[in-house]
């Protein structure tokens, strides 16, 4: 199994942010997509709120708005599992997963993405050096 740097595997304490979006399936491997969804845990909309940050704006830049909720899309779950060794909360929307994780530790954030097809522990975008400091 690969596994991400050391840090990135925490628990949540008091005190802790919230998990920020990382990178979705197709961006990552096989492997670590195979492992976090074998030991998933469904989760309810409003438990996966409570650990991910920026969910209401993934879902505008998916089409959701007050038309048409997230809420209301019965094909979209929500589930906990480890991603790489690391907690995770992901949800899966048109057969696709998207990822959230904590942020490095010492660091408030992981860089801003568009939203789908990112920075990911295998590769970087437009050559920057990603949240796990690999360029």
């Amino acid at each position: 199994m690969r596994r991400l740097p050391a840090g990135r595997a925490r628990t949540a304490v008091s005190g802790d942010s919230l998990m920020r979006y990382v990178t979705c399936c197709v961006e990552s491997t096989d492997e670590l997509i195979s492992d976090m969804t074998a030991s998933e845990t469904e989760l309810t909309y409003a438990e996966f709120c409570a650990l991910a940050d920026g969910v209401d704006e993934w879902a505008a830049a998916h089409g959701y708005d007050t038309d048409f909720p997230i809420t209301a899309d019965e094909h979209v779950s929500y589930h906990k599992s480890t991603y790489g060794g690391a907690p995770c909360v992901y949800l899966q929307w048109s057969g696709i997963e998207y990822i959230w994780l904590w942020p490095e530790p010492g660091t408030a954030e992981v860089p801003p993405d568009d939203w789908g097809y990112g920075t990911v522990p295998h590769t970087t975008r437009f050559g920057a050096t990603n949240f796990l400091g690999e360029r």
